[in-house]
């Protein structure tokens, strides 16, 4: 043993290098397929394949650069990175033929059609538009989509649904009430769904048309609502704080139960979701001195529902208004996990032990 290994240790070092060598390029394999993959993806694969009726208009002005392209396309959610949308038109050749115009996009395009559009220069006349209104939006937020989609005038809109015409409120009897301390007088009843509308249609059309899908709804609840012995004021209301609240759908009723429970019992309704709407901000932890916050929205403060609705409420929370589950709960509090249910209590010391057990999992 001259060097001090015999030839069954040296062939032994050479297969342990050997298994180090393969298993690094087992991991540089994989990397590269992993980013293989990504790369496809943010190529091939359209942001949301189901949306082919909606449209995004997106206005490319001229000496607007390709990377000022992509951010703009990243922002409206129709690619997933800006910066492969830029490689991809420099590598196609495509970044000199990008024309100005307004294009009507789609999330279900995938990168090459959108890049195909604005070099071909395809720029859409249309003669209606289609737009998403998520349940749960309030009226600052879908002001801001709609005249991002240039559907509307920002501040036009805000106007309107802050304090509409008579003759728009006789037209649409649910709306009468107690107006006085509302932040807007339309919060809550521009329905939240898909609709189509004319490209021409002024900012009236377009809350005319989703307070027709309200007075739907309504109408097909109407003799539930009037079972109920509240207002449909009331329940829309309620309604929006359900959907504020609720996450999963299974426990919308449950959620009501304990808003029903509490309003009977003469107790505060203390929402959290209330309390971010009178602050004009979301918050996922309320501080001591935001459930302070002097307003009519503070149901902290305040017994009973707020003056009315905090976001435009679904078919289901609708539902969830009017069809309560039939439970003792008073109290309900987040897991906290991820998972967005909630862990409900009758009593206000089983509330402190679930607080405690919620406290103790994070």
């Amino acid at each position: 043993m001259l060097f001090g290994f015999t030839t069954a240790g040296l062939s032994g070092a050479i297969r342990g290098r050997a298994g180090k060598w393969g298993l690094a390029f087992l991991v540089v394999m994989l990397l590269i397929l992993a980013a293989g993959f990504m790369l496809y993806r943010c190529i091939f694969v359209p942001v949301d394949m189901e949306a082919e009726e909606e449209n995004v208009l997106v206005d490319i002005e001229s000496g607007t650069t390709t990377g000022d392209i992509g951010v703009k396309l990243e922002d409206k959610n129709l690619i997933r990175s800006a910066f492969i949308f830029t490689q991809y038109l420099r590598l196609t050749g495509m970044d000199k033929d990008i024309k100005a115009g307004s294009y009507a996009l789609s999330p279900s395009m995938d990168v090459p059609e959108i890049a195909g559009y604005l070099a071909g220069g395809e720029v859409e006349d249309l003669d209606t538009i289609v737009f998403t209104i998520p349940e749960g939006w309030n009226i600052e937020q879908m002001a801001g989509h709609l005249d991002e989609q240039r559907l509307v005038d920002k501040e036009r809109f805000l106007e309107l649904v802050y304090s509409p015409a008579p003759e728009l409120i006789d037209d649409y009897p649910f709306l009468e009430g107690e107006i006085s301390s509302r932040e807007y007088y339309l919060e809550g009843y521009l329905f939240p769904k898909t609709y189509e509308v004319d490209a021409e249609a002024a900012e009236e059309d377009i809350i005319r048309v989703m307070l027709d899908q309200m007075k739907k709804v309504i109408e097909e609840k109407w003799e539930k609502i009037e079972e109920t012995g509240m207002t449909p004021e009331e329940i829309i209301t309620l309604a929006s704080i359900i959907e504020k609240e609720a996450v999963v759908d299974q426990e919308r009723q449950v959620i009501s139960s304990v808003f029903h429970n509490r309003l009977e019992a003469g107790m505060a309704l203390e929402s959290c979701a209330t309390v971010n709407y009178a602050l004009g901000e979301y918050k996922e932890v309320l501080l001591f001195q935001d459930l302070e916050t002097d307003s009519p929205y503070n149901t902290y403060q305040k017994r009973g529902l707020p003056p009315g609705p905090i976001a435009s409420p679904g078919r289901a929370s609708i539902r969830a208004a009017l069809n309560p589950k039939d439970t003792d709960y008073r109290y309900f509090v987040s897991r906290g996990d991820g998972s967005g249910k909630h862990l409900f209590a009758e009593t206000y010391e089983g509330h402190l032990r679930n607080r405690m057990e919620v406290n103790q999992e994070k």
